[in-house]
C-alpha cells in the first residue's frame, strides 16, 4: 500500500557485468582484459599474461584470481547461489584470503599421470607499492570419476596476525560437477587476529 503523497521506486543494481578482451599468440601466448562495471564503478576484474612453454606448465602475471579456495576459485556464472556465502565474506572480503590480487603463478597439470594432479603456486601483493609479499599454493587431483575433484590449499597473508606478521588459512575441499548435478563441501580453518575484539591483543583459530 502507497503513502499519500509518496511515489514508489524500484531500484535494480547489477552484480557483475563485464566485458571481455582476449588475445593469443598460437598456443603459447594469451592476454586477457577484463573490467567490471558493476555496481557504477569500474574494477579492473582480471588483467593478465599467460604463457604456456609446455603443454603441462602455464605461468601467470597480472591481477587474477589466487589458487585458494574451492568456492572462491569458482565463477559467479557456474555457482548455483547468488552469492558465495557468509563464510567466503570473512575469509576473502573482511580478511583478505582469497579473491583477486596483482601477482604471479605457476601451475603444473599432469593430465596422463594417474589421479591428474595438479599444484599451482603463486606470490601476491595488494599493489605494486607493498612491501610484504602473501602466498598461495593448491594442490587437486580427481580421484573418484569423472567430474569429481579433491583440492588442498593453503594462503598466507601478511599483516593479518595481531604482530603484523602473516596470517594463514587452509581449505580442503570436494567437488562433483556432471550431468547437471553440482555438489561442492569445503571446509577451512584460519589463524589470525581476533576478529571480534576493536583491539587485537592475541592470534585466534
Amino acid at each position: 500500500e502507497q503513502v499519500s503523497g509518496t511515489e514508489a521506486e524500484t531500484r535494480y543494481e547489477l552484480t557483475r557485468a563485464r566485458i571481455t578482451l582476449e588475445m593469443r599468440y598460437l598456443e603459447l601466448l594469451r592476454v586477457v582484459i577484463e573490467p567490471d562495471f558493476a555496481e557504477g564503478a569500474l574494477d579492473p576484474a582480471d588483467l593478465l599474461l599467460e604463457v604456456t612453454p609446455i603443454e603441462e606448465l602455464r605461468l601467470l602475471a597480472g591481477r587474477a584470481k589466487v589458487p585458494f579456495g574451492a568456492i572462491e576459485l569458482e565463477g559467479r556464472w557456474t555457482l548455483p547461489t547468488l552469492t558465495r556465502g557468509l563464510v567466503s565474506d570473512i575469509f576473502s572480503d573482511d580478511e583478505g584470503f582469497g579473491g583477486r590480487s596483482l601477482g604471479v603463478k605457476g601451475s603444473l597439470r599432469l593430465k596422463e599421470v594417474f589421479l591428474r594432479p595438479g599444484i599451482d603456486v603463486g606470490a601476491y601483493r595488494d599493489s605494486l607499492d607493498e612491501d610484504t609479499t602473501d602466498g598461495a599454493v593448491r594442490l587437486e587431483m580427481r580421484p573418484y570419476f569423472k567430474g569429481s575433484e579433491l583440492s588442498l590449499a593453503g594462503y598466507a597473508r601478511a599483516g593479518s596476525s595481531f604482530d603484523m606478521g602473516y596470517g594463514y588459512v587452509g581449505s580442503l575441499a570436494s567437488k562433483y560437477d556432471q550431468n547437471r548435478v553440482y555438489l561442492l563441501v569445503e571446509g577451512l580453518m584460519m589463524r589470525t587476529a581476533d576478529l571480534v575484539a576493536v583491539m587485537p591483543a592475541e592470534d585466534v583459530t
